[in-house]
């Protein structure tokens, strides 16, 4: 999936696209057309505004109002530093001399407002330090992923795959994004739900939860 498929409109000027490719993106590789790059990033950008990306936007809108369905993500003592900006918990707030309490500070048991952008925040700056280690081409940045559970049956041809989930937008990497593990029920058991261990308000009772989409045995 690339989003709508859009191509850079041909009126667009091909020293401004490489100005965009070079200057902008970083690509210094004569070998990657600056065209297919600024194409990749017009689609991208467009999907993480929603378009052509189903439940792009919900997602990112889930990651700041929390989600009372889902467990919690940062352990009260966990540290996400971002420049000038260091959130501990989901209460600790930092921003150079500032220091404040979050307004959800007494909340606990799920998915607290934030938390999830936080969690976000830690894996962007990650990304954004070591950009040419996780995109090394920028021609494929428009590209979502998929994943495939298979055997050793699948691998032979025999069966088709057990699992599998096609991501259709930005952030949606999993059929069930408050659980996006809950597919591996049937190898790993009940951690499939909350693998991290911390506090959940399903509170165990996962049949509300399951998936109805079930792996393939």
């Amino acid at each position: 999936h690339r989003g709508p498929n859009w191509d850079v409109p041909s009126w667009v000027p091909s020293n401004l696209i490489d100005w965009f490719a070079r200057d902008i993106c970083g690509n210094d590789n004569d070998k990657i057309p600056s065209k297919e790059v600024a194409r990749a990033w017009l689609n991208y950008m467009a999907m993480c505004a929603g378009i052509a990306a189903p439940g792009t936007l919900s997602e990112i809108f889930r990651g700041y109002v929390g989600d009372k369905s889902a467990p919690e993500l940062l352990a009260p003592d966990d540290t996400v530093r971002a420049g000038p900006l260091e959130i501990r918990g989901t209460t600790d707030v930092k921003i150079g001399p500032i220091r404040y309490k979050s307004l959800w500070k007494d909340e606990e048991g799920y998915l607290r407002p934030a938390e999830l952008a936080t969690i976000r925040l830690r894996s962007m700056v990650e990304v954004l330090t070591k950009f040419e280690d996780y995109v090394p081409d920028q021609r494929l940045l428009d590209w979502r992923g998929a994943t495939f559970l298979m055997d050793k049956n699948c691998q032979s041809g025999d069966v088709p795959s057990l699992y599998e989930h096609r991501n259709p937008g930005v952030l949606t990497y999993s059929e069930t994004m408050p659980r996006p593990l809950s597919f591996l029920e049937g190898y790993i058991g009940k951690k499939a739900f909350n693998p991290l261990g911390l506090a959940d308000p399903a509170e165990g009772d996962y049949e509300k939860v399951r998936p109805m989409k079930q792996v393939r045995t």
